[in-house]
C-alpha cells in the first residue's frame, strides 16, 4: 500500500465550535445493538500528546449455508440528505474502497455527489468534502494509530469536522495480542477527544474476511466473542475479539462504523457468520466482495452509504 500522505504545511490550531447541523430527517442505520447519539464536546481545546499506555480490558440454530451464487444481496438503506461536514478518513484497502462507493450511494439516492479528494489537497478546496489520507503500514495497526492522530492533531484549523479511521483485514491476526491492542486504540481515541474537541470522532470495527462453512443467522445471535481461546488458525476470531471490545466501548455513544457487522450483513435481518465455542462471529458475506478479502462495487456502495449516513447523524449534534 501507499506511504503515509504528507499533512499540509502551515497549519494552526483550529478555531472552537460546533460543527452546523446537518438537514433534519437523517435516517441512521442501526447496526448491532443501535445508534444513540452522544453530544458533541465543545470545550476549549487543548493540546494533548496521544498516548499508548495500557488500559484494562473491558445459541442460535443456523439455517445451511447457501452457496456464493445464492447469498442474498442487502436491501439499501437510505441516504436522505447531503454531505455538510468536512471529513477525514485515514484509510488503507478497505477504507479506499469504501471511499469509492461515496459518489454511487449519493447518486443512488439522488443526491449530489460529493467532493472526495486526497487529504493533501483539501487545504485547497472549501465547504463539506470526504479526505482520505492513506496511514500507517498495513499489518502494523499501531503505525496506523500514530499516523493517523498526527494528522489530526496537525490539522490547520477549520480543516477538519468529522474524522474516522479504518483498520484493515491484515492488521488482526490470530497471532495478534487483542487486548493490547485494543488498549492502544482506547487510549489513542481517549487522548484525540481531549485534544480536539471541536471535532466529531467515529469508531470503527476491524474488517473481516470470508470463511468456508459459514451459515446463514439471524443477525441478534451474533453477540461477539468473550472468555474464549484463540485458535492460532482462524483470524476471524482474533477480529471479532478486538470488536467485541469495541462495541462494549463505544456502541452506545451513536458513533460505531461496525464494519464487520455491515460486511456480514444479508439482508431481512440476517448475517453470514460461524461458531466458535458456543458463540458467533461475522464473516464477510461473498455477495459484497469478489476476493473474500476486499470489497467489490456493490459492497463498497453499501458500506459507504452506511458511513455516510453516520457522519450525517453524528454530526447534527
Amino acid at each position: 500500500m501507499a506511504d503515509n500522505e504528507v499533512t499540509p504545511s502551515g497549519g494552526g490550531r483550529r478555531s472552537v465550535g460546533m460543527v452546523a447541523a446537518l438537514v433534519a430527517g437523517v435516517a441512521v442505520f442501526l447496526v448491532g445493538a443501535g445508534l444513540v447519539l452522544a453530544p458533541l464536546l465543545a470545550n476549549d481545546r487543548t493540546q494533548a500528546a496521544v498516548s499508548f499506555s495500557p488500559t484494562p480490558t473491558p445459541t442460535p440454530t443456523p439455517t445451511p449455508t447457501p452457496t456464493p451464487d445464492e447469498a442474498p444481496v442487502p436491501a439499501p438503506s437510505p441516504l436522505a440528505s447531503g454531505l455538510g461536514v468536512r471529513v477525514l478518513f485515514g484509510v488503507q484497502a478497505i477504507g479506499l474502497d469504501i471511499s469509492k462507493g461515496v459518489p454511487g450511494a449519493f447518486a443512488s439516492a439522488k443526491l449530489p455527489k460529493p467532493k472526495v479528494v486526497k487529504w493533501s489537497a483539501a487545504a485547497k478546496q472549501k465547504g463539506p468534502l470526504l479526505a482520505t489520507a492513506q496511514i500507517g503500514r498495513d499489518g502494523d495497526p499501531r503505525s496506523k494509530l500514530k499516523a493517523f492522530a498526527d494528522l489530526v492533531n496537525e490539522a490547520p484549523r477549520d480543516s477538519v469536522q468529522v474524522a474516522v479511521m479504518a483498520f484493515n483485514y491484515q492488521d488482526i491476526s490470530a497471532e495478534t495480542d487483542v487486548d493490547a491492542l485494543f488498549a492502544s486504540y482506547l487510549a489513542t481515541m481517549d487522548s484525540l477527544e481531549t485534544a480536539n474537541p471541536d471535532i466529531t470522532f467515529l469508531y470503527s470495527t476491524v474488517p473481516v474476511t470470508g470463511a468456508n462453512s459459514w451459515r446463514e443467522t439471524d443477525a441478534e445471535t451474533v453477540q461477539g466473542l468473550t472468555g474464549v481461546t484463540q485458535p492460532v488458525w482462524q483470524d476471524n476470531i482474533a477480529r471479532e475479539r478486538f470488536n467485541t471490545m469495541v462495541r462494549q466501548q463505544y456502541a452506545s455513544t451513536g458513533r460505531l462504523f461496525d464494519i464487520a457487522a455491515l460486511e456480514a450483513r444479508l439482508g431481512d435481518g440476517k448475517v453470514a457468520a460461524k461458531e466458535h465455542e458456543n458463540q458467533w462471529y461475522y464473516v464477510l458475506n461473498p455477495a459484497l466482495s469478489s476476493n473474500g478479502r476486499r470489497l467489490n462495487g456493490r459492497g463498497s456502495v453499501e458500506l459507504a452509504r452506511a458511513l455516510m449516513m453516520l457522519v450525517a447523524a453524528a454530526a447534527q449534534r
